[in-house]
């Protein structure tokens, strides 16, 4: 409960169209986030939640290292 509540407290979760939970974490909260999902219908839970934090981290550093390579490429032209 105390997950739930910080998170009401530091984001207003009613103004987003779609919450999505990965990773271990809903492993850990399952029970609380689908008693949750009746109060705010926003919430989805990834049935492959690890996979689908795993893929997102892939992607994120996937473009970390584009731009800094871009970027190395562009400082190396001037």
């Amino acid at each position: 409960q105390d997950i739930m509540r910080v998170l009401q407290e530091q984001f207003k979760l009613d103004q987003y169209d779609t919450i999505v939970w990965t990773g271990g974490i809903v492993d850990l909260h399952k029970k609380q986030i689908e008693k949750m999902q009746g109060e705010i219908v926003s919430f989805r839970m990834v049935d492959a939640s690890k996979e689908a934090a795993l893929h997102g981290y892939y992607i994120i550093g996937s473009q970390v290292f584009e731009d800094i390579t871009n970027q190395s490429a562009y400082e190396s032209k001037l």
